[in-house]
């Protein structure tokens, strides 16, 4: 096919135009779907992931093909998880690559090889992933450590990064730092991945305690005091780290709620609740009393031809308190 021509030779637009040719002679289900996959794979030559959304939807709607067809299922699965990785939603590749039920022979080297799964699937569970999740869906992983073993550095990274080894999980991202900027998908979110990583060391370094000493917590990553204090100082402002810093002790105090105010407040609202409650009853009680409430009693008067009496007690007083 002049479309496959085109491609090989590197004129991807050009292979394009006869892959959409190829659309309007595509007369059964499979031919449909290889010129969907041709499609797919000249859109995110191009970097147009949106367009690759698109074709990846209209044959995860042929699902009859997709049960029968193993293989076009990973392709669709691997082709969503590198635009999300490029889109930087993170959680949802992390998803598809901790998840993927692929033995490593049978990835199409094409589009993804055995060593990107491993990369893309850790850093983004690393980067997404809480420390429960982190556990059950990528240390303990059977299926996905066999992909993290082509990667021993990335396995490394997610378990210093768990076990809280902070100044090895920032060695380890010094060392692999030269190769990912290589890497095509993920040279664009390099720098914005590395400052997710260590916001998080540095939250989950402090969550379980309510002061810390910003010494020992600088000597833990490696870093300067004032460094440090920079850093806090932001993920204090975006409400990542609920505390406040002691500049002239260099102590670190979380942010407890106040018990006492809570207390106060829940009862003052359920004081405000009882108090409507009562005052609500009171005036049903009244209005019962004055005979202005409509019940079975008085149900005649729904009655055609019905002409209601009024007696000196029924009649409305004004004010009925």
């Amino acid at each position: 096919m002049q479309g496959d021509l085109y491609y090989k030779c590197g004129n991807i637009k050009e292979a394009q135009k006869y892959y959409n040719k190829n659309k309007d002679f595509s007369n059964t289900s499979q031919h449909i779907i290889e010129t969907y996959l041709d499609l797919i794979k000249t859109y995110f030559e191009q970097g147009d992931d949106l367009n690759v959304k698109t074709y990846i939807s209209k044959i995860e709607n042929k699902t009859s093909e997709l049960k029968k067809n193993v293989q076009l299922r990973n392709t669709v699965k691997c082709y969503s998880g590198l635009c999300y990785v490029r889109q930087r939603n993170y959680k949802a590749a992390a998803r598809i690559f901790t998840e993927m039920n692929i033995d490593l022979n049978d990835l199409n080297p094409e589009i993804i090889a055995p060593n990107d799964v491993a990369i893309y699937g850790g850093l983004c569970a690393l980067l997404s992933f809480n420390r429960e999740d982190l556990k059950t869906k990528v240390i303990d992983n059977t299926k996905f450590k066999s992909y993290l073993e082509l990667e021993p550095q990335i396995f490394d990274l997610i378990n210093t990064f768990y076990n809280s080894k902070y100044i090895t999980m920032i060695e380890i991202l010094d060392n692999i730092k030269p190769n990912l900027l290589l890497d095509i998908n993920l040279k664009p979110s390099v720098v914005e991945i590395y400052k997710i990583i260590n916001e998080k060391a540095l939250i989950q370094y402090f969550s379980p305690f309510q002061t810390v000493d910003m010494n020992k917590m600088a000597k833990s990553f490696n870093m300067t005091v004032p460094e440090l204090q920079e850093k806090l100082v932001k993920l204090i402002e975006s409400n990542n780290i609920k505390a406040r810093i002691d500049s002239h002790n260099k102590i670190l105090y979380a942010k407890r709620a106040d018990q006492r105010n809570n207390l106060f407040r829940k009862t003052l609202k359920l004081g405000k609740e009882n108090k409507q409650i009562i005052e609500d009853l009171l005036l049903r009680m009244k209005m019962e009393e004055k005979n202005l409430i409509i019940n079975k009693k008085n149900e005649k008067s729904k009655e055609p031809g019905y002409i209601p009496v009024n007696h000196p007690s029924n009649v409305y007083e004004g004010n009925i308190f």
